[in-house]
């Protein structure tokens, strides 16, 4: 594996309506923090980044 370097970040803002009921909010708290969910998107980010020949060449992980 070759030795990386952090090349760039790219923030994600995820936004809910302030009224959004205490147990929805909860529910999607919980499926953002399931260890299944940040594997799939991380690796639909790697997928995507895979069709795109410039950026197939950056490695993705995800930051907790």
């Amino acid at each position: 594996m070759p030795d990386l370097v952090r090349f760039d970040n790219i923030p994600i803002a995820l936004w809910i309506p302030r009224d959004t009921d205490d147990a929805v909010a909860d529910a999607a708290r919980a499926a953002l923090d399931e260890p299944a969910f940040l594997a799939s998107f991380t690796s639909t980010i790697r997928q995507l980044f895979a069709t795109i020949p410039a950026l197939a060449v950056l490695s993705v992980t995800l930051e907790e």
